[in-house]
């Protein structure tokens, strides 16, 4: 089973929040857009984004895995030379990516890539890189606990680790 065929199995069709996790093999010097971005050391990243449109999760993550379609989002340009991993996603109503993006970078190892996925807001980033594969449970861990239970943050592993 692909990776694509995973993401549609497991990762349902409903609007939440996801972390994207990328393995670089070698260093890129990546343009966005009509910008330099700058140059991406081998190594994990972790993309913080949301899925509100038609298809939600399902859609977003399926699409960026894939890897298909024009280049939109920051994430697109580094897709292109990165290897998907695993992805975190959890249900949500209301979007929560930028305390997530918050939360993400609080964690143990991980550097923020400047701006990257946030110039639509005020986050520092919404990318953050890391040498080693950072754990779902010490992100889970730090989340922000809401008045009412949240639905739990969902772990799916879409390739061996590198």
């Amino acid at each position: 089973m692909d990776t694509v065929d995973r993401i549609r199995e497991i990762v349902p069709a409903r609007s939440g929040c996801y972390v994207l996790v990328l393995f670089l093999q070698q260093r890129h010097q990546l343009t966005v857009g009509r910008r330099a971005a700058g140059e991406f050391s081998p190594g994990y990243y972790l993309y913080v984004g949301s899925a509100f449109g038609p298809g939600g999760l399902r859609a977003r993550l399926g699409r960026h895995v894939s890897g298909s379609g024009r280049r939109h989002w920051h994430v697109d340009y580094l897709r292109a030379v990165a290897a998907p991993v695993e992805a975190w996603f959890q249900i949500q109503a209301v979007s929560g990516e930028h305390e997530w993006a918050e939360c993400l970078g609080r964690g143990r190892g991980l550097r923020p890539v400047a701006g990257f996925g946030a110039s639509d807001c005020g986050c520092l980033s919404h990318l953050y890189q890391s040498t080693a594969l950072p754990g779902c449970a010490a992100f889970r861990a730090r989340l922000p606990r809401g008045e009412s239970p949240a639905l739990p943050v969902r772990r799916i592993r879409l390739q061996p680790q590198p």
